[in-house]
């Protein structure tokens, strides 16, 4: 049966697959190795292009000729991907790995490993834009409350929401709202303003 701390751990590569995580690249291909799972050992490659110590990992005569084999097909796909594979043939000259990859063996493993970098890519770019949007968010939700009271700023959120107001809301942000926005939104306003923030302010 498959780890679970295993396969969650495997999403940071780019797998599908946030529980605790484990110390060591070397740690994590030993628990791969240990699943004797061909599905899990596609994720090898990725793990791969971080140093790691031969030494450190701890599985079986087998597991281990597998996981050397891996080696072999992971330098035929960084070489493909154009990807710097020096320690991948550092592994191969220190530890003598030789021997021949069948191509349909290789492009599984290739395949799996555009998917999960594809994945991996989409979900830094998406990281990304939350937190930039967030930031946003708390940004101009400060600017808010530096120029309107909270009761204007519930009125503009209503508005943003599409939210009906009732014809009290609708005269006061006619009234109290409107002629701040149009101001802010002034262009020789906001040109003016920023002359000012840009000059050396002396006391």
């Amino acid at each position: 049966m498959i780890s679970a701390k295993l396969i969650e751990e495997l999403k940071n590569y780019g797998f599908e697959l946030d529980f605790p995580r484990y110390y060591s690249i070397e740690e994590l291909i030993s628990q791969i190795l240990k699943q004797k799972n061909q599905r899990l050992y596609a994720a090898i490659p990725l793990l791969l292009r971080k140093p790691i110590d031969m030494e450190k990992i701890q599985a079986t005569s087998s597991a281990m000729n597998a996981f050397k084999q891996i080696i072999l097909i992971t330098k035929q796909i960084y070489k493909k991907e154009r990807i710097d594979h020096g320690q991948i043939d550092q592994l191969i000259k220190m530890y003598g790995i030789k021997g021949k990859i069948p191509e349909d063996t290789f492009n599984y493993y290739h395949s799996a490993f555009k998917i999960a970098k594809e994945k991996k890519n989409r979900f830094e770019d998406e990281h990304l834009k939350t937190s930039i949007g967030q930031r946003q968010q708390m940004q101009m939700n400060q600017a808010l409350e530096t120029i309107y009271a909270p009761a204007k700023i519930r009125i503009l959120k209503n508005i943003f929401e599409h939210k009906k107001l009732t014809n009290t809301e609708l005269k006061y942000y006619y009234k109290a709202i409107r002629p701040i926005s149009k101001a802010i939104l002034n262009e020789t306003l906001r040109d003016y303003l920023r002359i000012i923030e840009s000059v050396k302010k002396e006391r």
